[in-house]
């Protein structure tokens, strides 16, 4: 495990000065050093990054150029709104609530910081509702003024789907 989070962390950060916090703070022995006014901000970003309300293009402004978005590598702007127009017409009814934030650390070579945090969704189409919980990594550029996401991943952890019944 901790050799797949050295090389994910590599890639997103392109350095080692984060790893050894990362790996630490996990366990919860750097978790101290964030000060609350960045878990504030971090907590405020992603409940605004998963609000299922608003439009493809403002979804994507939570990004920056030639984010690496979840598994299609790195991608400009255009892509996202496709890709997430694409996902709003499978899934026209959704709700999301960020579960946890697991942890955040702040790469001190740089103004960036890593977040883990968990997402209880439900989504659903005339035929289909599914329900789960997924697992986030997300690196977070400038989050004291105005934050992107440069790197994301999700694995879903749990989901259930069933088939609507006629009421």
């Amino acid at each position: 495990m901790q050799y797949r989070l050295h090389r994910c962390l590599l890639r997103a950060f392109g350095c080692l000065s984060l790893i050894p916090l990362l790996v630490n703070g996990a366990e919860g022995e750097v978790q101290s050093a964030v000060s609350r006014e960045t878990v504030d901000k971090v907590n405020t970003f992603l409940e605004a990054f998963i609000n299922p309300q608003k439009s493809a293009y403002a979804q994507a402004e939570f990004f920056a150029d030639g984010a690496d978005y979840y598994d299609h590598g790195i991608v400009d702007k255009p892509h996202i709104v496709k890709d997430v127009e694409r996902y709003s017409r499978r899934w026209p009814v959704r709700h999301y609530q960020l579960a946890t934030v697991e942890y955040i650390t702040p790469d001190p070579a740089s103004n960036r910081v890593f977040v883990s945090y968990v997402v209880d969704f439900e989504v659903a189409n005339a035929s289909k509702r599914v329900r789960g919980r997924a697992n986030y990594g997300a690196v977070i550029a400038d989050i004291e003024s105005t934050p992107k996401i440069e790197w994301i991943k999700e694995r879903v952890v749990a989901g259930r789907g069933r088939p609507d019944q006629a009421e």
